[in-house]
């Protein structure tokens, strides 16, 4: 069974990777490039994000 909720919270981290992929295809007007450590931070907040979200959906799950 697929979760909503998952399911949408994952929109970060696509946007994450669409932001650098637009970004190294040479497009950097529309957004430049980050230091990796703000790239490393923003993974690991959509990462987390994803994970809470999966965590809650689950437990919502088997509670009822």
């Amino acid at each position: 069974m697929v979760y909503g909720g998952v399911v949408q919270s994952s929109r970060g981290l696509t946007s994450i990777l669409l932001g650098v992929l637009v970004a190294w295809l040479g497009l950097r007007f529309a957004e430049p490039l980050p230091p990796w450590s703000v790239l490393w931070q923003r993974f690991a907040a959509a990462g987390l994000m994803l994970f809470a979200i999966a965590l809650f959906s689950l437990g919502a799950a088997y509670s009822s």
